[in-house]
């Protein structure tokens, strides 16, 4: 009967196995590089694990569009030379073919339409055609050579829902390496979720504050408005104008037509005022007919010439249903809220309204000041 087990035989090592298995001083150096690229590759993990970490947290704790963007920008620059970070979004349900972008306010015009065509341009590119309607070619700066900045810029695309929706474009001092351009999208594809809900949060938001029938600010967002431009005036003396306007005998376009043509002339009325009032101003549906336009950094001239531009192109213009003509008019007062006041919003909307009675009592279709209707 053969044994289960068996002691395996064991032969010493001898002088050469010693020899073999001795380090060299080569293997030695070879080892110890090892190990420092090993530990390398784990601190570069650890610094990439780190960083995602942060930009995921920054992200995940607001749902403010341009507060997210600055924390990315933010974070980009602590792991290459990014100066400047902008995005570009596709339109959203209510308004499908009108992109959105964001770009620094500090720039000039002109780099501000620079960077503007660039985003629209490579929205198109990553999005798909029709995405971006306003993409044009990218102006050439004064001199008419090359704005120079985009030299560098890296497009990053981003999707969400397996939906591309927008791009981020990077702009650094110099070229990005392989390394950081890995950390940029790598930062990108984590953004993506909590930036698409950024937007969504601002559409629902938007829907909001605003008026269904014409699409101006209704009128809970012009309260909250004008009573944060008579703070910013009371603590750093911003001036400001406000307009108050209504359309004249309303009643009897609604009487005499149907309330459908009435709608259709508010709706022709915020059209008007849309095109001719500022970026920078806030235009409101008051309530009913009446309107209402808060003219930031206006003086009374400037607003007088405006409010008068405002009548006259909603004088000329024509709307209503089923190849009905109706022309409208409007009747405005001016208010103008200046250094050394003390208005409360209240005090303001009042003067406002006064001006516009004295304008529809001297017979409508013209524009009144405070100052005329005190």
């Amino acid at each position: 009967m053969q044994p289960i087990f068996t002691t395996p035989t064991l032969t010493p090592f001898t002088a050469a196995d010693y020899a073999c298995a001795a380090p060299t001083p080569e293997g030695i150096l070879r080892m110890a590089q090892d190990a420092v690229e090993d530990w390398r590759r784990v601190e570069r993990e650890k610094q990439r694990l780190e960083f995602q970490h942060r930009v995921l947290a920054r992200a995940a704790g607001t749902l403010d569009v341009d507060e997210l963007l600055a924390g990315l920008g933010e974070e980009l620059a602590t792991v290459a030379p990014v100066v400047e970070i902008m995005a570009a979004f596709v339109g959203d349900a209510d308004d499908p073919h009108t992109p959105s972008y964001r770009i620094s306010e500090t720039l000039g015009a002109h780099e501000k339409a620079a960077r503007r065509a660039l985003l629209l341009e490579a929205l198109d590119r990553h999005t798909g055609p029709g995405a971006a309607l306003l993409h044009g070619a990218r102006p050439e700066c004064r001199d008419g050579g090359d704005c120079g900045w985009d030299a560098h810029v890296r497009i990053l695309p981003l999707r969400h829902g397996g939906r591309p929706y927008g791009v981020l474009a990077l702009v650094p001092e110099e070229a990005l390496s392989p390394e950081q351009m890995d950390l940029a999208r790598s930062a990108a594809a984590q953004v993506a979720g909590p930036l698409s809900a950024a937007l969504e949060y601002g559409r629902v938001r938007r829907m909001a504050s605003r008026d269904g029938l014409t699409g101006l600010y209704n009128r809970r967002a012009f309260d909250e408005r004008l009573t944060e431009e008579v703070s910013r005036h009371r603590r750093a003396g911003a001036d400001f104008t406000l307009l108050m306007f209504d359309i004249d005998h309303f009643k009897n376009i609604n009487d005499t037509h149907g309330h459908e043509a009435g709608d259709e002339v508010l709706r022709n009325v915020a059209a008007v005022i849309r095109t001719t009032v500022r970026l920078t101003d806030f235009a409101a549906r008051y309530g009913g007919e009446e309107f209402a336009v808060i003219l930031i950094n206006t003086g009374l001239k400037q607003a007088e010439i405006l409010a008068e531009r405002l009548r006259l192109a909603v004088a000329r213009s024509c709307c209503g249903p089923r190849g009905a003509e109706i022309r409208a008019t409007v009747s405005i007062g001016i208010a103008r809220c200046a250094s050394g006041d003390d208005k409360s919003a209240a005090t303001l909307v009042g003067r406002a309204d006064a001006a516009l009675y004295q304008a529809k009592n001297n017979g409508r279709n013209q524009v009144r000041t405070a100052r005329s209707a005190a």
